[in-house]
């Protein structure tokens, strides 16, 4: 992300969040995110349940399982 930005301003872009970001974030088409709403937005998903995969993750045969 190619811009500049207030500490107080470098807010999660989602809706309502809002959660004021430190030097650890994420982003996601230009925006900054929280963790827990780049998941939302970008994470990888369990095949079954369509849940977010959070955590290291190890290929076996073929599959993708996580930790």
């Amino acid at each position: 992300m190619d811009a500049h930005w207030h500490k107080k301003c470098f807010r999660c872009s989602h809706g309502l969040c809002g959660t004021l970001l430190g030097e650890r974030y994420f982003e996601h088409e230009g925006s900054p995110y929280c963790r827990s709403h780049y998941l939302e937005l970008a994470g990888e998903r369990c095949a079954a349940c369509d849940q977010v995969v959070d955590g290291g993750l190890d290929g076996i045969g073929g599959a993708v399982l996580a930790k």
